[in-house]
């Protein structure tokens, strides 16, 4: 099981304050007035959050198990798009097979990110596309644009698809795309909502928003960006999913070609937009990169559907079998690497042995996001991210001051560590790199001084170890 990570606690933390009653705000985002309210992010995630852990509970499990849903659901409504559109039924499960496993939808899925539920939002788009359900496609549609703004073009592009096809008796072209229809609704009424839910303080979401948004942004000049975005976007795949950015290079050359045909569709147009802003404005961030996959997959539709094994059943094999054993080289790997760690990730075990060593007076906690998990259920003890100022919290007002470490510090009092058997045995593995609970340590600072020192110490080798893997 993956451990608790950044992305994971900081999307679910708005959510659980407000649950608790605290509104949607946030303790651990470096944002300006995030206390009041927490803007900085688009709100679907949230909102699937609220409800989820209103249904469900919290706990680490609770908070992950929505998103395998996210991606099971996907996948049904991508084969049955797939169907529609008379692919074969192998060739549906396999392109399905090589969606699921690739590598930015397999490893956003375990680290609760985004893009599970942008999958399941293109995956109803394509379907209500391939069935002609144009209102199920302006409700995904709606939805993606209060998810995330790599998928704004691809939203966009498929919104003003459905009012043309809904204005099909309007014969001026431009009046089809533009002429208000009942679909408008869907986005008009989410983006209302909104606006209802965070009280209209439109200044203080630019100021959010904006600030999240340079931190993702594109940077230098032509040559720099064309690099950025066609090469280093894909620095992880060019050993074990080679097949990725190939797929996405053809899909843009054969776009290109349909576009200078005139031969326009609405997966043409949104991959070659969502290319096109990207190009300007995202950094190469390899986590966006699901969504070109999957807008690559969508504009070769046509393509796949002009396969029929029985004619070519051998040479398809062999690909197929190929390309299945290449896409799940990450997945097998990680899983083995779960598998055999079993025990030294185990949050449960770890979590008991937290909650068994902490005291219940006002305490603080920070050091691993694995702490969030005991700071929630208990009123007397909050959570920080030791890596992410400013700092929203009176150290002088807490009884104990505690750090999850690697390793000790001055003047900090080693209240326990925690020790499991070591369960790997393959040099591969232990030569991996890759952390476990395993061998932590519960410190208690001895004074507000020694307890900041130590901060500044590991936010500063965290930095140093976040630059070797940015893409600034």
């Amino acid at each position: 099981m993956p451990l608790a990570w950044v992305d994971e606690i900081s999307g679910v933390e708005p959510a659980i304050n407000f649950l608790q009653g605290n509104g949607y705000t946030s303790q651990i985002w470096p944002h300006e007035g995030v206390e009041k309210q927490f803007l900085a992010y688009l709100p679907l995630q949230g909102w699937l959050h609220i409800l989820t852990q209103y249904i469900l509970g919290f706990s680490i499990y609770m908070v992950r198990f929505p998103y395998a849903i996210y991606l099971l659901l996907g996948a049904l409504f991508l084969y049955k798009a797939l169907k529609k559109t008379n692919i074969n039924t192998l060739v549906s499960l396999f392109i399905i097979i090589l969606v699921l496993n690739e590598k930015s939808l397999f490893e956003t899925t375990r680290g609760i990110r985004v893009e599970p539920i942008t999958f399941l939002l293109l995956s109803i788009s394509v379907y209500g596309f391939s069935t002609k359900k144009i209102y199920i496609v302006a409700l995904a549609s709606s939805l993606m644009i209060v998810l995330h703004p790599y998928v704004w073009p691809a939203a966009g592009v498929f919104l003003f698809a459905c009012f043309y096809f809904w204005n099909k008796t309007t014969k001026h072209p431009v009046l089809r795309f533009i002429k208000p229809n009942i679909l408008w609704l869907m986005p008009v009424s989410i983006l209302v909502f909104f606006l209802f839910f965070i009280h209209f303080d439109i200044e203080l979401l630019y100021s959010q928003f904006v600030n999240q948004a340079e931190r993702h942004t594109s940077f230098g000049g032509i040559s720099s960006r064309f690099y950025n975005h066609f090469i280093r976007r894909f620095w992880p795949y060019y050993i074990t999913q080679l097949y990725v950015p190939l797929l996405v290079y053809f899909a843009l050359g054969y776009s290109i070609y349909k576009a200078v045909k005139m031969e326009w569709n609405p997966a043409v147009i949104a991959i070659l937009l969502t290319h096109v802003v990207w190009f300007a404005i995202l950094g190469p961030m390899h986590r966006y990169d699901s969504v070109l996959v999957f807008l690559s997959l969508f504009a070769v539709l046509p393509l796949l559907s002009s396969i029929r094994l029985p004619q070519q059943k051998i040479i398809y094999t062999l690909v197929a079998l190929l390309l299945f054993g290449i896409s799940c080289v990450d997945v097998a790997s990680r899983q083995l690497m779960a598998t055999v760690q079993k025990t030294e990730r185990s949050p449960e075990k770890f979590l008991t042995w937290l909650n068994t060593n902490i005291d219940k007076n006002p305490s603080i906690i920070s050091g691993h996001e694995i702490a969030y998990y005991a700071a929630v259920p208990n009123d007397n003890i909050d959570f920080f991210l030791f890596n992410t100022t400013p700092y929203r919290f009176d150290f002088d007002t807490y009884q104990n001051l505690y750090l999850i470490s690697e390793k000790t510090w001055p003047n900090h009092e080693v209240v326990s560590k925690y020790a499991v058997q070591n369960t790997v045995s393959w040099d591969w593995i232990k030569n991996s790199g890759t952390h476990t609970y395993k061998s932590l340590y519960l410190l208690k600072a001895k004074s507000v001084q020694d307890y900041s020192h130590a901060l500044r110490k590991m936010k500063s080798a965290n930095t140093a170890e976040r630059r070797k893997f940015t893409y600034q």
